[in-house]
């Protein structure tokens, strides 16, 4: 899910979500995770397994944007090539 967000220019810097994402929880005091060039909003009921799989979902996508293949999607890939070829044989 890719969402835009509206962060203020002046202090004390408010924060704009959008309402489906409200409805889904993100509500309240929660932590973010945050490097030079993003920001993880972890929702308040998530444990840190949860977020590393939802991270690596994201990760899936943006790979995908780029037009690159995962290191599963790569071995899939040659599976069916491989069947592919014993069933022509």
């Amino acid at each position: 899910m890719r969402k835009k967000v509206k962060i203020g220019e002046k202090p004390p810097h408010p924060f704009y979500v959008p309402l489906d994402l409200i409805k889904e929880g993100f509500v309240g005091e929660t932590d973010i995770m945050a490097d030079a060039k993003t920001i993880t909003i972890l929702h308040p009921n998530a444990n840190l397994e949860e977020v590393a799989e939802s991270l690596m979902i994201i990760l899936r996508d943006v790979n995908l944007r780029r037009g690159l293949k995962t290191e599963v999607e790569t071995e899939l890939i040659e599976v069916d090539e491989k069947d592919e070829k014993e069933d022509q044989a």
